[in-house]
């Protein structure tokens, strides 16, 4: 079973990069201080992933 989700999970990258969409994971080292700041600060009031909370900052940083 695990090597049929990660075959499907390579399938599913291979598709996004052809659209220039880069699918990873965010580590709380990888980030820009602050970023790092801004979810260090939300973290202990939401159960939303690291991955969705840095998006929607990006989101309002474009904005």
């Amino acid at each position: 079973m695990r090597i049929l989700f990660d075959r499907l999970q390579e399938i599913v990258r291979g598709i996004t990069r052809r659209f220039g969409i880069d699918i990873v994971r965010f580590s709380l080292t990888e980030l820009e201080a602050s970023d790092r700041e801004i979810y260090l600060k939300v973290a202990p009031y939401t159960m939303t992933s690291i991955e969705r909370v840095m998006t929607a900052v990006e989101s309002v940083n474009i904005l």
